[in-house]
């Protein structure tokens, strides 16, 4: 049984505002129903709440997933900031659309940020609809990508750039997945190739798999496909990792930008790794 619930859009395809939900509440099974539902409608779910503690975002991802221990410390949470020692993309540069872990066999199912320290109205998060992409393909090419495969994977260097197989560290990650895929929430049709980290389509000829996936990226970055979030503090934002994909504008405001990472996996979260120490370890290689 569902509880329900306030909403209101945030845009044309992605995401709701989430009102009249207090924190102890999350734990309600019907709760947990409910936001299933709508995470696979909407994709993505706003809650605004002022001083959140990191243990209860970390139980209101439980209610999505089994919570990853993505800083590989115990802590279940990483900080996305421009201003802590401990954060990741410090250097401020731009992100470029992708979905998270998509260079591990399992990527990351549902994952959430939650606006800790933001100071001047620094860069938003731009987040752009695979589903909708998909369903945009022409019948053609929805023929020609059927049981295609792309081979993904990751630098680890501030992700402002496409990460290409050529170019990256041997011992990065890879891993090859569905051109088309399907969502967590809804087993919807969703496109599974970003402008970070996909090199390739496996087995196709060069220019074929490149023109292609320009193509894909045409659909999946225009700007009706696309939401962008301005964040507030005590802004939770939580979404389908594959439903979705993410970036941001580089950081052209000096003020700060700390926001708290906490993701979910449907699967065992053993199979996730914690990648987190050497994608600071990239970063800092490129302040040298």
């Amino acid at each position: 049984m569902s509880v329900a619930v306030s909403t209101t859009a945030l845009s044309d395809h992605i995401g709701v505002e989430v009102r009249g939900v207090d924190s102890g509440s999350f734990a309600d099974p019907a709760l947990a129903q409910t936001l299933h539902g709508l995470l696979g409608r909407h994709h993505l779910l706003l809650f605004r709440r002022r001083d959140l503690p990191v243990a209860d975002q970390i139980s209101i991802m439980g209610q999505f997933g089994e919570v990853v221990d993505e800083g590989g410390n115990g802590l279940l949470h990483v900080f996305v900031s421009n201003a802590r020692e401990d954060g990741v993309l410090t250097l401020g540069k731009r992100l470029v659309f992708h979905s998270d872990n998509v260079f591990t066999p399992e990527p990351l199912n549902v994952v959430s940020l939650y606006g800790l320290r933001v100071v001047d109205d620094t860069a938003p998060t731009r987040f752009a609809n695979t589903v909708r992409a998909c369903s945009l393909l022409t019948e053609s090419m929805a023929h020609d990508l059927a049981g295609a495969r792309a081979l993904n994977l990751s630098g680890f260097a501030g992700g402002w750039y496409r990460y290409r197989d050529a170019e990256v560290e041997p011992h990065h990650p890879r891993a090859v997945h569905p051109v088309i895929t399907h969502d967590t929430w809804s087993g919807d049709a969703a496109l599974m190739v970003s402008e970070q980290q996909t090199d390739r389509i496996v087995d196709w000829a060069p220019d074929a798999s490149e023109d292609t996936l320009q193509a894909l990226f045409a659909l999946l970055y225009q700007p009706d496909n696309l939401y962008e979030h301005h964040w507030r503090e005590g802004d939770l934002v939580i979404w389908d990792n594959l439903a979705l994909q993410h970036g941001r504008p580089e950081l052209l405001r000096e003020g700060e930008r700390t926001l708290r990472r906490v993701s979910a996996v449907r699967s065992n979260s053993t199979d996730q790794y914690a990648w987190t120490t050497v994608s600071q370890a990239a970063e800092a290689s490129e302040r040298k």
